[in-house]
């Protein structure tokens, strides 16, 4: 069993934690995490050893890892510096995934329990496919997307970089939604979506205002 290291001991960690531990290929050796009164603590009888200026100091012990930040900017952000340290990164696959054939998972992606990728979809690094998630066949999903709980993107969907899916939405097939598009939870997506626009509603429409 390999031992590898993971970012982040927050709620999602908890979560990613439990995947690692499910999946059985990996042993979770230490935590990095930057708030300032994290080290010291534990999850899961694994020690936060420090902030991720750390990482140049443990990884002999393990130099592979995941990053467990829900939030996709954050999550980059410390993906990029991590590798730029030397880091090097893991995928997770819950054991009730399930996965179709010819899927391709980018470094640092990572399925919770029930998720479902349907045959000849690409995945991009850093992924989070949470807990019973649908991505159907012939999707192209970015990278550092975060595809939300209970979430179904329906065939031939293009997800770009950055981009949030709210928890509960429906994305009907052969859509094509931009970079860093954030589309609230329970949406329902019928047209295209251009980058950075944030959506809501159904069917989803552009969110002018708070009180809108």
């Amino acid at each position: 069993m390999n031992g590898i290291f993971v970012f982040g001991a927050g709620g999602h960690s908890k979560v990613i934690l439990d995947v690692v531990e499910k999946q059985g290929l990996h042993q979770v050796v230490y935590l990095l995490d930057d708030h300032p009164e994290s080290p010291g603590r534990m999850l899961r009888g694994v020690t936060v050893v420090g902030s991720k200026e750390c990482f140049p100091i443990h990884k002999g012990k393990a130099d592979t890892g995941l990053v467990a930040i829900g939030n996709n900017m954050v999550r980059r952000d410390v993906a990029r510096w991590l590798h730029d340290n030397g880091a090097k990164f893991a995928v997770a696959i819950h054991p009730s995934a399930c996965i179709g054939f010819n899927v391709a998972l980018g470094c640092g992606t990572v399925l919770m329990a029930g998720a479902v990728v349907n045959p000849d979809t690409t995945v991009g690094e850093h992924v989070i496919i949470n807990t019973c998630a649908t991505v159907d066949h012939d999707c192209r999903i970015g990278s550092f997307v975060h595809i939300a709980p209970g979430t179904t993107l329906c065939g031939g969907v293009v997800v770009g970089d950055g981009t949030m899916i709210g928890a509960g939405s429906t994305v009907v097939p052969c859509v094509k939604i931009g970079a860093g598009v954030t589309i609230g939870a329970g949406a329902t997506v019928i047209c295209d979506i251009p980058d950075g626009m944030t959506v809501v509603g159904t069917p989803a429409r552009p969110r002018i205002g708070k009180h809108e």
